[in-house]
């Protein structure tokens, strides 16, 4: 099957017009002829184009041209780039192999490759996913993995991978086309809103409203035994809600870097609290002072709302079984405007 006819097939498949593929391939519709009638070769861009929205491999979608994009592809790294021989889980976003370590990942995962920084070489695993259908999602809401769980459950063949950082970590990620969702609740002084972001450069996109939950003081049931104050790194919007109180007594702080990991230590450590989610402190027990009632949006660019990736998450935001989940959980909720676009 040539390339012309393999776009063809896929095209058909979606039920598209050949006006619809021209305008997400950003063709005219004659070009787009020209292509399916072989008459035209696709330059590689096009046809990583091509197989970012109908996610799928370059593998699969070209013969004759380049069979192993994602060892020729730039590789491009979120953290920093590891000084040692390290597993890490791979993405292809935006023509380009996106590595992540993974002791960044919420869900501890096989890795897809071994990366080697003296030789700077990427040797694939056995268990290497195609990385065209791996989905990166990154942000600080401690039940990604629930979001996870029910789009592989629904889904086989796509794997969402969660990758913990900060609101302003995952949005950066994102603007620098290192993942395909970012999760914010940043809080804006001087709106009084949350989650008012403005992109650089020409892309377009949409927030997609999603969770409202508490934030606050976390701590065991006894105040006077407080001797300690786990905080978020800075660039957090845990980080910047701690610094928008005043703490009495001012308690010595240590720095923790998710939301999960300050819940950990203030149970095994009684004499400490932290500034965190009362979602957390529910489910295990803890008291919760909240401090606000915070917007929690995912941002996804609009250019990839006709991907079959994106087609297959938003339907997951309006599952009954994330419903349930959500509702059976204090201090959170879905976001009353939750399907809604800005």
């Amino acid at each position: 099957m040539t390339f012309g006819e393999a776009l063809s097939h896929r095209r058909k498949q979606r039920g598209w017009s050949q006006e619809k593929l021209a305008q997400h391939l950003g063709i005219t519709r004659q070009s787009l002829i020209a292509l399916e009638h072989g008459r035209r070769s696709p330059s590689l861009k096009l046809a990583m184009d091509a197989a970012r929205i109908f996610d799928t491999s370059l593998d699969d979608l070209i013969q004759g041209m380049e069979s192993h994009a994602r060892f020729t592809a730039p590789i491009r790294w979120i953290g920093a780039q590891p000084t040692f021989v390290s597993p890490v889980v791979w993405a292809f976003i935006q023509h380009a192999v996106v590595l992540i370590p993974t002791p960044l990942l919420v869900t501890p995962r096989m890795p897809d490759a071994i990366w080697d920084p003296t030789s700077q070489r990427l040797t694939p695993l056995p268990s290497a996913r195609e990385a065209h259908k791996v989905i990166l999602v990154g942000g600080c809401d401690p039940f990604l993995d629930w979001l996870q769980h029910l789009y592989e459950l629904a889904h086989p063949g796509f794997w969402l991978e969660a990758v913990r950082l900060s609101s302003q970590k995952a949005l950066a990620a994102f603007q620098d086309g290192l993942l395909h969702i970012a999760g914010s609740h940043l809080f804006d002084p001087t709106t009084k809103r949350y989650n008012q972001i403005t992109f650089s450069g020409d892309q377009s996109v949409i927030r997609q409203h999603y969770l409202q939950w508490e934030e606050g003081l976390i701590r065991h049931p006894d105040p006077s035994a407080v001797k300690g104050l786990a905080i978020r790194e800075p660039g957090s919007e845990a980080n910047a809600l701690y610094h928008r109180h005043t703490i009495h007594p001012p308690w010595l702080t240590e720095v923790f870097y998710s939301h999960q990991s300050i819940l950990d230590y203030i149970v095994h450590h009684p004499d400490w609290a932290g500034v965190g989610l009362g979602s957390l402190a529910a489910i295990h027990g803890l008291d919760f002072e909240p401090w606000a009632l915070e917007s929690y949006d995912l941002f996804i660019r609009q250019g990839d709302l006709p991907s079959a990736w994106a087609e297959n998450f938003l339907p997951i935001l309006h599952s009954l079984e994330l419903k349930r989940l959500i509702e059976a959980i204090p201090h959170l909720e879905l976001a009353a405007g939750l399907g809604s676009i800005d």
